[in-house]
């Protein structure tokens, strides 16, 4: 049985049963950014997280049927990757006296943690968001953050230097995935795929 870390439902950036020449070259795009940024790279597919960590087995056995006709209700969405933007940065922190401040072990941990982001943007994005929130539903869980593309592990120079060198691209969301792999040393592979708009489940 996949637990925990070893499975995910998301949205691949890059589908795998069709993907248009842009979408090819946005992908690319992504994937160059990812190979110098990514901590782990190549272990996950580039992909917009909905629910993660993820029971495959357990979960899906009572709900594949209603995230099956959940998907069916939207159709393919055409998605804008327009701006990378830096991601958990900074946040202020008590002091022992109970003033507002920032500690240096605080500043350090926080500096370890900066993510490069890309959140999809354009007319079918507010779908993309309320499709990700109800399937979280179905299993429970709360929204985990806001619906993105992780990019990379930076320092907030490195993701400045991505942000300005980006071009912005479109991909269209199909499907919805389950990726899982056996352990935290695999890679992931797709599970199942449940395209959006499909009226013969």
């Amino acid at each position: 049985m996949c637990t925990n870390s070893n499975a995910a439902l998301v949205f691949l950036v890059r589908d795998e049963e069709e993907a248009s020449e842009e979408e090819e070259e946005v992908w690319g795009r992504v994937e160059a950014v990812r190979a110098l940024h990514q901590k782990n790279y190549g272990t996950w597919p580039a992909h917009i997280s909905v629910v993660w960590p993820f029971v495959w087995d357990d979960a899906m056995a009572r709900c594949e049927d209603e995230v099956r006709a959940l998907c069916s209700e939207y159709e393919p969405m055409r998605i804008s990757l327009a701006a990378v933007e830096e991601s958990g940065g900074e946040v202020a922190a008590d002091d022992r006296s109970g003033r507002k401040g920032r500690t240096k072990a605080k500043k350090v941990k926080e500096c370890q943690n900066l993510y490069a982001v890309i959140h999809p943007s354009g007319e079918d994005a507010p779908r993309l968001h309320e499709l990700t929130g109800r399937v979280q539903r179905v299993f429970g869980v709360a929204a985990q953050s806001d619906a993105h593309l992780t990019v990379g592990q930076c320092t907030r120079q490195q993701i400045q230097e991505v942000a300005a060198g980006w071009q912005s691209g479109h991909i269209t969301v199909r499907a919805l995935y389950v990726i899982t792999r056996r352990s935290q040393r695999d890679t992931f592979s797709v599970r199942a795929r449940y395209p959006l708009g499909d009226h013969h489940y």
